[in-house]
């Protein structure tokens, strides 16, 4: 494939899902240092990354995510890019271990993913000789054997932090308890972190929107208070134990709430419960009791609902809510009794 003329003046060049049969000839027309954007994402390239991309001091948008590339990950590359905004270069096959120092020195980087390589990534960056540059918007660490979440990340990232399938371990929470953070989105599951979580959480994160803790060892009772603006809480495959708290069944932002394969017991919800927003709700394969639950009859948008394996019992007839946006509702391994009217909307 012969390299394709293009201006000086070009400030774009983006391909989107297009058949490219040398990626080389691609940088070779990109290599521009005016070039201000730079989207080579779902492209099928390989090989290593050429090196004129550390020249290209106009970059702000670099994505080169869901290809093939591989060898070292370029880090001194990448470094030279001073103005670079976002920079995304996950789902590829790059290797080695790299520090994050590396980047201090960007302090235009709002959102930085390099997430699902196969990276060794040290996260610290708290050293007099070492301190980020940058206020990130968004980091995505997913899958790159991180071991630690540094403070710098609660004070440093505004709003998304993914950290799932690590290497984290021990407690996580009582290392921040000082700390209150402007996240709006947290991800580390699938990790080793355990103990019990804090019961007023909602000081550390006040504005988490979504949170995933699930695929862990977290123990203890559920923390009474979340975020007021919690929408998505996913605490699957843990330790958890005892009731569900009212503090969780009266949250008017929730839209998605999973605690299954926990080992939760009482009730399974409260009669004062109020989760209006709510569309998908998991609680399956504990040891939750009582009658199927007359305060879902407020949770008009509910699509899913998954209580299989629990200990309820009752007559499923006289308390199946109507509830008209239900398409699933998962009841297997209840002792339930009486015959199932149907009141589902057409």
């Amino acid at each position: 494939m012969a390299p394709i003329s293009v201006g000086a003046n070009i400030s774009r060049f983006i391909t989107w899902i297009c058949l490219v049969t040398s990626y080389k000839a691609i940088f070779q027309t990109a290599c521009v240092k005016t070039l201000k954007e730079l989207i080579l994402s779902y492209n099928n390239l390989f090989g290593s990354i050429n090196s004129c991309l550390g020249n290209m001091n106009s970059l702000r948008l670099l994505d080169l995510s869901n290809n093939q590339f591989n060898g070292f990950f370029p880090s001194l590359i990448i470094s030279n890019l001073t103005n670079i905004e976002s920079l995304i270069l996950s789902s590829n096959e790059f290797q080695g271990m790299i520090s994050l120092c590396v980047f201090a020195n960007l302090s235009r980087l709002s959102e930085f993913d390099i997430s699902f390589n196969h990276l060794d990534v040290e996260t610290e960056m708290m050293s007099p000789s070492c301190s980020p540059s940058f206020k990130l918007s968004i980091l995505s660490l997913s899958g790159c054997s991180v071991k630690k979440i540094s403070p710098w990340m609660l004070h440093n990232i505004t709003s998304e932090l993914w950290q799932s399938g690590n290497n984290l371990t021990g407690p996580f929470i009582s290392n921040f308890q000082n700390i209150t953070s402007k996240l709006t989105l947290l991800d580390i599951s699938d990790n080793f972190l355990h103990v019990t979580l804090l019961e007023d959480i909602n000081l550390n994160f006040p504005e988490l929107r979504h949170l995933d803790l699930s695929k862990n060892s977290f123990n203890g009772n559920l923390p009474i208070f979340f975020s007021d603006q919690l929408q998505t809480l996913d605490l699957l495959d843990n330790q958890f134990q005892g009731g569900i708290p009212h503090g969780m069944t009266s949250n008017m932002s929730f839209v998605y709430l999973r605690l299954s394969r926990n080992n939760l017991t009482g009730d399974l919800f409260p009669k004062n419960s109020s989760l209006p927003n709510l569309r998908w709700i998991y609680l399956n394969n504990n040891h939750l009791s009582g009658i199927f639950p007359y305060a879902l009859t407020k949770s008009m948008e509910l699509g899913i609902i998954d209580i299989q394996n629990n200990d309820l019992s009752g007559e499923l007839s006289s308390y199946l809510p109507v509830l008209p946006k239900l398409k699933i509702l998962l009841l297997p391994g209840i002792d339930l009794e009486g015959k199932y009217r149907c009141k589902f909307a057409k």
